[in-house]
């Protein structure tokens, strides 16, 4: 590869591949606002439990998991809706006693909080996630422009 070609990847792609960074986090931080800003209703555990799922690891070796398996019940305008995301991503393990764990926190009968989408009421939450108001993922987005900014001076004042 010859140094001009060089020169023109390390101005452009490599502050770019920062700049993307900052708005995939950015993009991120808006998503978890906006669940926080969900409406919340009442709703009840009406199962619990663990369940085990395979998967190929990189290797192709089968990989067994285990997640907590928590179904609720919510209304929201007088409808009745089933769901059962605890949070936005589900959490599995390699042992199903951390998996139990965390079912053990929603014992079947026990009233939870539900936070659902205004939008589409069938899609619901027991955590609507980032319970920092997701001000982590602003904070690394911030970090990922002004490295880009700083980065992209440096290569152009220098170069």
């Amino acid at each position: 590869m010859d140094p001009s070609t060089q020169l023109l990847i390390a101005k452009f792609v490599v502050p770019g591949m920062f700049g993307l960074a900052g708005i995939f986090s950015l993009i991120q931080y808006f998503s978890t606002r906006k669940r926080h800003n969900w409406p919340q209703t009442k709703g009840a555990i009406v199962s619990s439990g663990v369940k085990e799922g395979v998967r190929k690891g990189k290797r192709g070796q089968d990989i067994t998991s285990f997640w907590a398996a928590v179904r609720y019940q919510y209304q929201v305008n007088n409808q009745e809706h089933h769901c059962e995301q605890i949070a936005r991503q589900r959490v599995s393990f390699s042992s199903p006693a951390h998996a139990q764990l965390i079912a053990d926190q929603f014992p079947v009968g026990q009233s939870v909080a539900v936070w659902h989408n205004p939008e589409d009421p069938q899609e619901a939450f027991l955590s609507p996630g980032g319970e920092t108001g997701g001000k982590p993922i602003l904070a690394l987005a911030i970090t990922f422009f002004a490295f880009d900014a700083l980065l992209s001076w440096w290569l152009f004042t220098s170069m």
